[in-house]
């Protein structure tokens, strides 16, 4: 049945949305990108496979990468060390692109793209952050308002700043505003600024931000915060850029770019009644969604290199890839400043490895996995150890360790 699933599939390959252009598989402990040119990619240490891998561990024919008609597997053939997913070893598995899974002690993905790229604040190899960076550069209409959506961390203020970079030729200033940060009862005086007396503590004058950012950006970050009442007077600012500052019966215009930002999804949002419909369409002239970094796992070593990080093993990166960032690339950097505070151990210990823990039941039943995944290094070590004749320090270079980080795991897995 499952051949026949596959010939289904195949039948349908052209007919696919799902975007199967310059596909690779990406080795990352080699930082190494592989072509995938086949709707049946054979993956192994032969050199009649597709995509040769000759580390330790990999089997001659390891697993095959199957593209069927909207998603991808990877399916183990019969291999000796298998294939994983979260510390489960399975027959067969199911991924997106973005999706880091295990052949042997290998961390992979499949990815789309592979070339850096580097243009201010971007930095990426991932194919939706390239096409985002290739829309701002050609988007120049600051009349149109822009959406940015994304999680916590992803770099909204970034894209928010190349918008304005871009677009403003008369050089305003950039005006950020934390919506979420401000007191219900504070917002119409920080959008729209008041006069002296208007309420108590109004002991002075103050421009609001729409009035700070005229002929320049205003970016309202996590616009969802807002109450319905105060996305109405947005919203009325908007369509006709005249405001009365709070005490005020004077009309003032603005003019200025305007770029709004929320990590939440707006539909479901809109469905619970929590944000005005008409804002939206009025805000999404120009929409932009940025993937979390779990899902572009590529760009964590040069966003590594970039943030200036300690050296890392191999044993780091697989750490660094198996954790899912809900912080997104600010915790990246987080980390990193740990990191070169504290050393990579204590750092991962004190974020990653508290995370990992913190469902103490899921762990238990992951123990198995990670016992059969402890197993695939004792056996590659050995393996390793046996082709150089015992000497550490050769086989420590082939893995790609420190001699003594070797030592260690050798102690731990009760090498002799």
């Amino acid at each position: 049945m499952k051949t026949d699933t596959i010939d289904i599939h195949r039948k349908n390959y052209n007919n696919s949305g799902f975007d199967k252009s310059n596909l690779y598989l990406w080795d990352a402990l080699s930082d190494s990108f592989s072509p995938i040119i086949r709707r049946e990619t054979v993956v192994g240490r032969s050199m009649n496979a597709d995509i040769i891998l000759s580390h330790p561990g990999i089997s001659e024919i390891h697993c095959k990468i199957l593209l069927f008609k909207d998603f991808l597997t990877v399916r183990d053939t019969n291999s000796r060390y298998g294939i994983f997913k979260n510390r489960k070893k399975l027959k067969e598995i199911k991924i997106e692109t973005g999706d880091i899974f295990f052949i042997a002690n290998r961390p992979c993905a499949v990815t789309q793209g592979s070339q850096r790229m580097i243009s201010g604040g971007f930095i990426s190899r991932n194919s939706k952050m390239r096409e985002i960076h290739r829309k701002l550069v050609n988007f120049n209409n600051p009349d149109v308002p822009v959406l940015v959506l994304g999680e916590s961390g992803t770099g909204k203020e970034l894209v928010s700043e190349m918008v304005h970079n871009i677009c403003n030729n008369q050089r305003g200033a950039f005006i950020p505003l934390n919506c979420g940060s401000i007191a219900p009862e504070l917002v119409e005086s920080e959008l729209f600024g008041h006069i002296k007396g208007s309420f108590s503590g109004a002991a002075r004058t103050r421009d609001g931000v729409i009035k700070q950012a005229q002929f320049g950006t205003l970016f309202l970050d996590e616009i969802a915060e807002l109450k319905p009442q105060h996305q109405s007077s947005i919203l009325r600012w908007l369509e006709k850029k005249s405001y009365r500052p709070v005490g005020s019966d004077i009309e003032q215009y603005s003019n200025c770019i305007t770029v709004a930002a929320t990590h939440r999804n707006l539909a479901e949002e809109i469905e619970k009644g929590n944000f005005r419909h008409d804002l939206y369409y009025r805000l999404s002239g120009f929409e932009i969604k940025i993937p979390p970094l779990r899902k572009r796992p590529e760009d964590i070593l040069i966003l590594l290199d970039y943030f200036n990080a300690p050296p890392v093993n191999d044993e780091i990166i697989r750490e660094l890839l198996e954790y899912s960032w809900p912080g997104n690339i600010r915790e990246l950097k987080n980390v990193v400043i740990s990191a070169k505070t504290i050393g990579w151990g204590q750092s991962i210990r004190e974020r990653l490895y508290n995370f990992k823990n913190s469902n103490e039941s899921t762990m238990k039943t992951e123990k198995n996995n990670i016992e059969n995944f402890s197993e695939i290094q004792r056996d590659a070590i050995i393996q390793t150890l046996g082709k150089f004749g015992g000497n550490i320090a050769l086989s420590a270079r082939i893995l790609d360790m420190p001699r003594s980080t070797l030592v260690n795991k050798m102690k731990k897995l009760g090498i002799s």
